[in-house]
């Protein structure tokens, strides 16, 4: 595989996976991240992905159109426990 391809084919992931991007862009590991954290991430990729399958016209399920509408996702949480650093982490993200 070429360079380029191995470069497309892992941007291609990362586009809707935010754990993955963040695990391999800033080699942070489940020692670094906490449980809530890659919650938090998944839910975002799942719906960073149902808003990109809608808005492409692909075929959705109810699921991914129910994620599509949307606004956001809310996070409850006490002091220090990295809301401030996931934050960071996918704007990161969003800005690759």
């Amino acid at each position: 595989m070429s360079n380029t391809n191995a470069i497309v084919k892992m941007m291609t992931r990362w586009r809707t996976d935010p754990v993955c991007f963040i695990r391999e862009c800033f080699e942070w590991d489940d020692k670094q991240l906490t449980e809530q954290q890659i919650e938090l991430f998944t839910w975002v990729g799942k719906l960073a992905a149902a808003k990109i399958k809608v808005n492409m016209g692909q075929k959705t399920t109810e699921e991914e159109r129910k994620l599509a509408r949307k606004l956001g996702i809310s996070v409850r949480s006490g002091h220090g426990v990295g809301k401030t650093a996931s934050m960071a982490l996918l704007y990161y993200w969003l800005l690759f």
